[in-house]
């Protein structure tokens, strides 16, 4: 709310034209992010297709965290203390 409010002589308050307040850098932190006005995967093709190339690339990164898991164990040897 603005703190200098006109009062008339009868006590009204006079309403005035209010100017948008630029925000300070906390109330800016809670204000939504706007979004891209460009999409990204407009048709659904690309959409299949983008998930797709994720799943392929999650099962590769997989794979190769199989492959360093056995080659940790295979260097694992026991130690008697």
């Amino acid at each position: 709310r603005r703190k200098d409010k006109v009062v008339d002589d009868d006590g009204f308050e006079v309403v005035t034209y209010k100017r948008k307040e630029k925000l300070t850098v906390e109330e800016d932190q809670f204000q939504k992010p706007k979004k891209a006005k460009e999409l990204q995967d407009f048709y659904r093709f690309q959409v299949r297709e983008k998930k797709r190339e994720e799943l392929a690339s999650l099962r590769a990164k997989f794979e190769a965290d199989k492959r360093r898991v056995a080659a940790m164990k295979a260097r694992r040897t026991f130690r008697p203390v």
